[in-house]
Formats: C-alpha cells, sequence, structure tokens
C-alpha cells in the first residue's frame, strides 16, 4: 500500500509537511484532521498526484488503483448520467464495446478465429462483472438521491453539486484500491450522506479522507492522522478517542512545561546571586547550560497550542408566547406543493431540526415561516410576539464586501458599536480584523460575519438554513455550544449530523415521498427508536427497507406530535425507566475509575469520556421527560 518517506512541503517559508513518514495499511479508514491551512488538502494532493513534494519520496505498488475525486466535474461527459457514471468502469466500457464490435462482425463472418475471439473476450467481460455493471451503476445512482428519472438525462442539465455526486458515483463505480476523498459530504443532502457512509464502512480498501462532518469521522475511521505546525500524529481510533487522548497529552506536555518553568526559575535565582563570586562562578556556569538545556527542551516540547476558539455572544432574546408556531394543514412550494400538508406545533424554547434529502421543500418551509414566500395553502399561525431573524444559505451575498466587517454588522443589526465589537469578537474578529473589508475574508469568515449579522437581531424566533457551511469541525462545535444557551426559539436547516445531534431536541422530517413527521427526540435517538420498534428509519436504504418489511409511514405514525395522551404516559414511563438505567451506568463507570490506577492515564481519559457522554444522555432524557409532562399536564 501507498507510503511516503521523508515528505517535506513548503509555501514560501512556511512549513506544511517537515520530513514525515507514514505508511498506510491495507484496509484502514484514516482520516486527516488538523486546523484550517494545515495542510490536510495538500497531502491529499500528494497522495494522489496532483502536487509534488519539496523533498521526500512516495511509494506505492505500480499495480495499485488510486481514485480521488476531482475539483471539477467532467467538461466533457456521456450523453446520460447513467452512462457518464458507467464510463468510470474503463476496462469493462471497453470490453464491452469490443464485445459490441465482434457481434457485428459475426453476423457477415463467421471464421473459427473470430467467433474465438468473441468467446474469450466475453468470458472476459463477464469474469470483470460486466453483466453487473448497470446495476451496480444504477444502485450508487440512487443511494447517491439521483432519481430513476434522471438517468437518462444529460449530465450538462445538472446543477454544479450534483456534477459532483455524479463524480463520486464514478469514484465509488469504479472500486480503487486507495481511496482519497477531501470533504466528500459538501455536494449530499442527509440521507445521500447515510447512504454513502455505509457504503464505506463495507470498502475493501484503503480509504483516506478529510471531512468537517465529526459525525461521518467517528462512525468511519479506524484511524486519525493529526496535522499540526507541519508535524503528523498517528491516533487509533475515532475522534472522540483522538480529543480524549490529545487532552490528556497536552495536560501532560503543560505539566511537564510548568515544572521546567519551576526549575529554571529555582536555578536563575542561584545564578543571579552568586554568579559574580569567584568561588561559585564555576556552579553559576553549569547551572546557566543547564538552564540553556532546559529551554531547548522546552522549545521541543510538544505543548498542544491553545487556538483561539469561537464562543459566542448572544444576546438575551425577549420573552415569547408558549406556543411559537402552530401549522395547520400548511402546504409549501411554488407552483405546486412539494409534500403533504404539515402539522406542527412548535413551542418556546423548542430547537428543531428540519431534516431530509434535497428538493423535498427544507428551505422553502423556513421561507415560508420567515414570511420570504408566501404559503400555498393552511394555516402558518406564528404568535404575534414573535421577533424572527432568518439565515439564508444566501446569506454571505447580503455582505457588502466593500465595507468592513463592523459596517456590515451595524447596517445589519444596529446594536452601538461597544455590543457590535464584543459580538465580533467571540467570533474570533479581535482588534484589526474588525476593519478589515468583507471581501479579502475567507468563506469561513464571511460565514462568521453572516452569522454575527443574524444572531446579533436579539430575535427570539431563529430560522437557520444551512449555517455550518464554511465552517471547520471546530467553530461547529462552538456554534452549537452557543446556540445550546440560546433560550429562544429556533428551527434550523443542517446535514450536519454532529451539530443536529448536539443541538436540536426535536426533527421535523420531510420523505422523498413528501411525508412530514414530528419526532421529539435527536437523530440518533429516532434511529434507535426505529431499531428498537423493528421499523425502517426515514434514512434507511430502500434495500435496508423492503428487508425490515415495514413501510416508511408506518415508522411514522407513533412518533407525530399528535400523539394520544395514552401513548405520551407509555413514552413518560419509559423515559424514566432509561434516566434510571442511565444513572445506574454512570454510577458503575464511576466506581470502575476509582479502582483504576491514577496514572494511567489512557484509561482515565476514556473511562471520563464514556461519562460524560452518559451523561449527555441523561441531560436529552431529562428534557424529553418534561417536555412529555408538559403536554400531559396541558
Amino acid at each position: 500500500m501507498i507510503r511516503f518517506q521523508h515528505i517535506s512541503k513548503y509555501y514560501g517559508q512556511r512549513a506544511i509537511l517537515t520530513d514525515e513518514s507514514f505508511h498506510f495499511p491495507q484496509g484502514e479508514r484514516v482520516a486527516l484532521v488538523g486546523d484550517n491551512g494545515a495542510g490536510k488538502t495538500t497531502l491529499l494532493n500528494i497522495l494522489s498526484g496532483i502536487e509534488t513534494p519539496d523533498g521526500g519520496d512516495l511509494i506505492q505498488p505500480k499495480d495499485l488503483v488510486v481514485g480521488f475525486l476531482p475539483q471539477e466535474p467532467n467538461p466533457n461527459p456521456e450523453d446520460t448520467v447513467l452512462m457518464e457514471c458507467e464510463s468510470s468502469a474503463k476496462k469493462i466500457v471497453q470490453l464491452r464495446h469490443r464485445l459490441d464490435q465482434l457481434v457485428l462482425t459475426l453476423e457477415t463472418d463467421h471464421r473459427p478465429e473470430i467467433l474465438q475471439q468473441y468467446e474469450e473476450t466475453e468470458s472476459t467481460f463477464r469474469l470483470a462483472g460486466g453483466y453487473e455493471l448497470q446495476s451496480r451503476a444504477e444502485k450508487i445512482l440512487q443511494g447517491l438521491g439521483f432519481k430513476e428519472e434522471t438517468w437518462d438525462k444529460s449530465p450538462c442539465d445538472l446543477s454544479g453539486g450534483w456534477r459532483m455526486r455524479l463524480e463520486l458515483a464514478k469514484l465509488f463505480l469504479q472500486e480503487p484500491g486507495f481511496l482519497i476523498l477531501d470533504e466528500p459530504t459538501n455536494h449530499l443532502d442527509l440521507p445521500s450522506l447515510i447512504w454513502m457512509e455505509r457504503y464505506l464502512v463495507q470498502f475493501p480498501g484503503t480509504l483516506v479522507f478529510v471531512s468537517h462532518d465529526r459525525e461521518l469521522i467517528n462512525r468511519l475511521a479506524t484511524s486519525l492522522l493529526h496535522l499540526q505546525g507541519g508535524r503528523i500524529t498517528h491516533y487509533v481510533g475515532n475522534y472522540d478517542k483522538f480529543v480524549a487522548l490529545q487532552a490528556l497529552q497536552i495536560a501532560q506536555a503543560e505539566s511537564q512545561f510548568e515544572q521546567m518553568e519551576k526549575k529554571k526559575a529555582q536555578l536563575q535565582t542561584f545564578v543571579d546571586r552568586f554568579g559574580a563570586k569567584a568561588s561559585k562562578a564555576s556552579q553559576a556556569q553549569s547551572k546557566s547550560r543547564v538552564i540553556e538545556k532546559l529551554d531547548q527542551e522546552q522549545a521541543t516540547l510538544r505543548v498542544g497550542v491553545t487556538q483561539k476558539k469561537m464562543h459566542l455572544l448572544l444576546p438575551t432574546p425577549p420573552a415569547n408566547d408558549r406556543i411559537v408556531l402552530q401549522i395547520e394543514g400548511g402546504q409549501i412550494g411554488y407552483a405546486q406543493p412539494l409534500c403533504t400538508p404539515i402539522e406542527a406545533l412548535i413551542e418556546r424554547g423548542q430547537k428543531v431540526a428540519i431534516v431530509g434529502a434535497n428538493g423535498v421543500g427544507k428551505s422553502t418551509l423556513l421561507k415560508t415561516i420567515g414570511k420570504k414566500i408566501p404559503s400555498l395553502g393552511g394555516k402558518f399561525l406564528l404568535s404575534q410576539r414573535s421577533v424572527i431573524a432568518y439565515f439564508a444559505q444566501e446569506q454571505l451575498d447580503v455582505l457588502n464586501p466593500d465595507e468592513t466587517v463592523l459596517e456590515n454588522l451595524l447596517y445589519q443589526a444596529p446594536i452601538g458599536e461597544p455590543l457590535a465589537r464584543r459580538i465580533l469578537g467571540s467570533l474570533l474578529f479581535q482588534g484589526g480584523d474588525v476593519f478589515k473589508k468583507v471581501g479579502i475574508l475567507s468563506g469561513g469568515e464571511k460565514s462568521r460575519v453572516g452569522l454575527a449579522c443574524v444572531l446579533a437581531q436579539q430575535a427570539n424566533l431563529l430560522l437557520l438554513d444551512e449555517p455550518t457551511n464554511h465552517l471547520d469541525m471546530g467553530s461547529i462545535e462552538r456554534l452549537a455550544e452557543s446556540l445550546q444557551a440560546y433560550t429562544g426559539t429556533m428551527l434550523v436547516v443542517s446535514h450536519n449530523r454532529f451539530f443536529i445531534n448536539a443541538l436540536c431536541s426535536h426533527l421535523l422530517i420531510i420523505t422523498g415521498e413528501g411525508e412530514c413527521v414530528f419526532f421529539t427526540g435527536t437523530m440518533d435517538e429516532y434511529e434507535d427508536y426505529c431499531e428498537k420498534e423493528g421499523r425502517t428509519s426515514l434514512f434507511a436504504s430502500d434495500s435496508n427497507a423492503e428487508k425490515k418489511g415495514k413501510t416508511v409511514r408506518a415508522a411514522a405514525q407513533p412518533v407525530t406530535s399528535t400523539a394520544s395522551a395514552a401513548q405520551r404516559k407509555k413514552d413518560l414511563v419509559k423515559v424514566e425507566e432509561q434516566m434510571q438505567e442511565w444513572e445506574r451506568k454512570v454510577q458503575h463507570l464511576q466506581r470502575e475509575m476509582e479502582s483504576l490506577d491514577p496514572s494511567d492515564y489512557q484509561a482515565l481519559g476514556a473511562i471520563q469520556t464514556t461519562i460524560q457522554e452518559a451523561r449527555q444522555k441523561m441531560t436529552s432524557l431529562e428534557q424529553t421527560w418534561l417536555e412529555l409532562s408538559t403536554h400531559l399536564d396541558s
């Protein structure tokens, strides 16, 4: 498999990689992680041959097929989507073309040698999987969200995002031995993302990928490469394990650094006191050399550099009524309704994720609620005390590139310069950063300005359409943490599962068939519910649905907001039992932790992480119990 030895890469004076070596084991799924600009994409480009290193060697077997997602779609595609997808299996396509030619030849030329050529070519075609090529292509296209009616369309008629999905489908059909993916989720909706994850879990080759989706890394990666300061560190396990272990390593390094500081101070006191005395001069010089050595050790000690972290400052929203939004038979769309009539009751403080495939009406629903477009029917009853702030996918387009960060914020949210600068500071725009022109900012920085302009409006109802676009993983985590403390009501469209699970207490799911389901709980809880009840998750693939033998609609009915009081009582008892079960688990884990060796930092870190996850689960269950109790009381 591929390995690189003593690889170095520089951009000017900046070191991206410095004399790094690594061997990618067969069958591993390796996630590259690191801050924006650390060099993740550069390393992927070196592995795929797009860039060359400034030093070192890249070694790979001659017969290894390396597949990577191109930055642009094929400018000259085949006539149809299906044909373009199949074109990536070049060997099979060539064999099929040769077979077609031989069939035509045999119509007029019956020589034995021609027949033998046909039989040999047909055998090779069959053994290469030629007869299964079309069904495989159709399965991959379907999994990535292509409807059957689009398979015969020209790829040139697709949008840029769908054409990149087609490139991803071609890559999967190619079945390379070494697969390289840079942000593969960028053009996928949630159902397609989940399908892709399941596909890659079964991928037999070696996978190297970069993603800002924490859930994807946790579920998919078997190991991680952390890039920081031109250095690469290898970790076994998923992202959560990496975070726990890295925190322990940083704590140990910082403790060692502090001990060195204390020792240096003691030595320096001796040098200052006795350095001028002839009788102590040699000892003072010796201690000075020890100080120099400690300085060198500190310089090489890999203390985790504390990065500036975004922690959003949100103004306190005004009070709102208990019922914030009631939708009765709501119909959304433009010329024709995009889904069945929507029934939903949104209460004060609820954080609702609107999820589903692309094109089912998620953004349209937000625009309808925000009165950006009219509804096609039904009632959308908003509390008169609601103050709406709306973050659109096109939010960056309303920013003035010729004005500064501060000017853009003050124009859209007239809150005064002191508060504006505090909010921008919480979004990492500090000091002179607020006077930068928006036009020169990166995509992530512009996204943070757009968020500031919306979230500073002191609204009690937030409508957020893909707020995590252009944000790195750390910023997404900080945004989720900040919005958890928001006391108003929120409806959010996102395909980032970590963001949804960390933030949202309810799901409004719009299926591919246009059916709407309102569910109390996170995505993980919804999937757990479907598994325990033997029902089909709305995010399951079609093949899984057939195996389950129950329809999507059947899965949705027991978890709608219109469930009976009797059902709510059963749910309440079930939640209480789950709370007691998780409490027992936490107590058991705490006893287990007390029995561990205090010097075993790795084991302690792992169990502390498990306890934290268990407590988060308990908090979520307590919130669900409170909501169910409130509904029963009313």
